[in-house]
């Protein structure tokens, strides 16, 4: 599983919200480390500790990101 079922919107697994979630999201989608569609691939033992799938739709794209945004922008972040 890609996504984190504790908190969706915490990317990169440290049990918080913030801007580094969109740095790691960002970063994930800049590095094309899950290919040009950004399909993720089944998660292994050597999967990074990160959950780049905040929607849900076992993708990554710029949508993961705006969810993110939007959570932050709600909080006033």
């Amino acid at each position: 599983v890609w996504r984190n079922e504790t908190r969706v919107t915490d990317a990169d697994g440290d049990a918080t919200t913030s801007p580094l979630d969109v740095l790691t999201l960002v970063n994930f989608i800049n590095a094309k480390t899950f290919g040009e569609e950004g399909l993720l691939p089944p998660r292994t033992d050597s999967s990074p500790v990160k959950f780049p799938d905040v929607d849900g739709d076992q993708f990554l794209s710029a949508l993961d990101v705006l969810n993110v945004i939007n959570f932050l922008n709600t909080r006033g972040n």
